[in-house]
């Protein structure tokens, strides 16, 4: 509720970066460190993140040697 109030301090262009960082570039470094983890335990790691996030893990994972062999594409719903 604190993000629908225009008026609200996490709405503030200061504060603005460090929502980001917690909600992008924290949870990004947080699944990719789970995806290193899990991956000698299994064949296939499914990653349920959003797509502001696919960018960033895509490059990180290709730096890593991963690569592409199948792309499905699901469909979400969000309510808000």
């Amino acid at each position: 509720q604190k993000f629908r109030d225009p008026n609200s301090i996490f709405l503030r262009q200061e504060n603005e970066r460090i929502l980001m960082d917690d909600i992008l570039e924290a949870r990004n470094q947080f699944i990719l460190a789970k995806i290193e983890e899990s991956a000698p335990r299994y064949d296939h790691v499914v990653v349920p993140w959003g797509a502001m996030h696919m960018p960033f893990l895509e490059q990180k994972l290709r730096e890593k040697g991963y690569h592409e062999i199948q792309r499905t594409d699901r469909r979400a719903v969000a309510f808000f």
